[in-house]
């Protein structure tokens, strides 16, 4: 695929809008497009999205968690035509923290779930309304998404088999949209993903087996937008794997973004974590 078709952001296309959430993901998409020679102008969360976003975009407006409104008035007053949804916000903060304002408010009366794949179809469709087309991340970021399989260690039967079963509890759970990743230790499933998030769900996986081992495995939800929370892993999934003493970290083959992926795979190697890349069926390579 050449570059153009991918992005489907051509020359006259100058201006690109993203809506950060946290991590270093908004700032490396606005790098990539910056080097190519687009404005950027970027929607961040205050208390979410990262300082530095202010030296990586050519305008910064920070909203609070809600205030869609003045998101999609700040991107026409700019002239954005596409836009990124990009970085993530605690699903428990949406819950305490958020701030609607009038667009936000109506968007929310007028969804029949608040889970997020319903929020965030529904910011689409409003962006949409006013022309804004929304692209995927992985558009701007293939290079963190890797298409083949892969296997750091050595892998035993029963890693195999706990792998297997973490991706059928991971594709039941994304069918109710409640989360992207899940916890197996020794044939029983430990932990799942809910509004807590990762971490805390790693951390508390690594309470209950006593930091003795454990496979994650982080799949794409059945049915998933790809425009929206693409699953996404980074030097800190790994630094919270090995707090908690968790063995191996299983990803969905060409679905699952890695973040700085060079520096991904140099610390799981220096953290003795195993990584492995497979399709929800199971990994067919079993060590490196």
């Amino acid at each position: 695929m050449s570059e153009n078709t991918a992005f489907k952001v051509q020359n006259k296309d100058k201006v690109i809008g993203i809506i950060a959430g946290g991590g270093v993901l908004p700032l490396l998409t606005a790098k990539h497009f910056r080097d190519r020679g687009h404005k950027v102008v970027i929607a961040g969360h205050k208390g979410v999205t990262k300082d530095e976003i202010k030296n990586t975009a050519d305008k910064v407006k920070l909203v609070k968690i809600g205030q869609l409104g003045k998101i999609i008035s700040f991107f026409l007053k700019e002239g954005v035509e596409k836009a990124l949804i990009i970085g993530g916000i605690n699903r428990a903060s949406t819950l305490t923290k958020i701030w609607l304002d009038w667009r936000g408010a109506k968007l929310i009366w007028s969804l029949k779930s608040l889970r997020d794949d319903s929020v965030l179809r529904g910011v689409i469709r409003e962006l949409e309304k006013e022309g804004i087309e929304v692209l995927s991340p992985a558009t701007a970021l293939s290079e963190f998404i890797i298409n083949e399989e892969l296997c750091t260690q050595h892998l035993s039967d029963l890693d195999i088999n706990d792998i297997k079963l973490g991706f059928e509890a991971a594709k039941t759970l994304g069918k109710l949209d409640i989360g992207q990743t899940v916890v197996v230790y020794k044939g029983s499933v430990i932990a799942v993903e809910t509004v807590e998030g990762t971490d805390s769900t790693l951390r508390r996986a690594g309470e209950l087996i006593k930091k003795s081992g454990g496979v994650v495995v982080k799949a794409v939800k059945p049915g998933q937008d790809k425009r929206v929370d693409i699953p996404t892993v980074g030097i800190n999934t790994l630094e919270v794997m090995k707090e908690a003493g968790l063995k191996i970290l299983a990803l969905e083959k060409g679905e699952v973004m890695i973040v700085e992926p060079e520096k991904f795979f140099k610390r799981a190697d220096e953290l003795n974590i195993t990584i492995v890349i497979c399709p929800p069926e199971g990994p067919n390579i079993l060590h490196p």
